[in-house]
């Protein structure tokens, strides 16, 4: 597998490969993350974009699969490819509150303790914001724009300087590394489970903005 094996230890990277061998959508989540490493070689960078994001989307897919089997979990199937990049947008902020939690010592065990549940608001607070640009960019439509940019030259999208021959190799590294990041989250089943809930929260605060 080409996810960083210097992020993971080897007990996460067999059990992401087993993630992925028992699961047809990861299965070919990361077929379309190997093509893209294979057209970024070849410098298609535009290709490696809209590769990164399906990749992104299938991941996507499979965590609304896997919350969906909580009957209180629900998501508009009208609009599936902003809520599969949500999904992904949700596990992103789930890591980093993990990670910034980390950082600040919060003891789950024992949240009542005095001074635990302000370290853990800032560190919700620190995560939300530091994700806010992938959110941002999955709510506003802007991820979607990105994905068609490297399959489409649209006359519309082109004047606003959206078009495949702007799209450069730092572009494509940066979503590739998202892609890998994202399979990196996986591996830790308290992120994934967590994410369910911060991908019902971003969408409730998305519903209210639209009535407002």
């Amino acid at each position: 597998m080409t996810v960083s094996r210097r992020s993971l230890s080897p007990e996460d990277m067999k059990r992401l490969e087993d993630m992925v061998a028992a699961s047809p959508v990861l299965e070919n989540a990361f077929r379309l993350m190997v093509d893209g490493d294979c057209l970024f070689r070849n410098e298609r960078y535009a290709s490696v974009v809209s590769l990164a994001v399906l990749s992104l989307e299938e991941i996507g897919k499979y965590l609304l699969d896997l919350w969906s089997k909580d009957a209180a979990f629900a998501y508009d199937r009208k609009r599936l490819h902003q809520a599969k990049q949500r999904a992904v947008a949700a596990l992103f902020t789930s890591d980093r509150m993990r990670i910034e939690s980390q950082k600040r010592n919060v003891d789950f065990s024992n949240p009542e303790a005095p001074g635990q549940m302000e370290l853990l608001a800032e560190a919700i607070k620190v995560a939300a914001e530091m994700e806010n640009t992938f959110t941002g960019s999955v709510e506003s439509g802007v991820m979607q724009h990105v994905k068609h940019s490297g399959l489409y030259y649209d006359e519309d999208l082109a004047v606003k300087g959206i078009e495949p021959s702007k799209i450069k190799s730092e572009h494509a590294d940066e979503f590739m590394r998202t892609c890998s990041r994202a399979f990196i989250a996986l591996t830790e089943p308290k992120t994934v489970g967590l994410a369910s809930d911060v991908f019902m929260l971003i969408q409730s605060k998305k519903t209210q903005a639209g009535k407002g």
